[in-house]
């Protein structure tokens, strides 16, 4: 909405892998975009947590797809697989695509 990204604070514990998954994981389920960090170790672990599985690229994909096709941007609403698809639904789709072009930028 805004093209703002909602960043968690840091995980001062660099040592502590396991900590700062489940750290990073309440994050992400609290709707964070991403995790700051202190410490090289850090930044696997992070993106891990933080990028999309298969089944939400996919998601995201379908919806995205669905959405053109059907012109859901005259009718306001459309239906992918008996779920109520919105615009709140595109942006959602965008940003698990734009989590992973960000993340093959990142990796070269």
């Amino acid at each position: 909405m805004h093209n703002c990204a909602a960043i968690d604070a840091v995980y001062f514990k660099y040592k502590d892998r396991d900590g700062l998954i489940r750290e990073a994981e309440i994050a992400r389920n609290l709707g964070f975009d991403g995790k700051s960090c202190i410490h090289p170790g850090q930044v696997e672990p992070i993106h891990q947590v933080f990028s999309s599985t298969p089944e939400e690229l996919a998601w995201a994909r379908k919806i995205l797809a669905a959405w053109e096709e059907r012109g859901g941007g005259s009718k306001g609403v459309i239906v992918v697989d008996g779920e109520m698809i919105e615009p709140l639904h595109l942006e959602v789709a965008g940003r698990i695509i734009a989590r992973i072009r960000g993340r093959r930028t990142a990796d070269r």
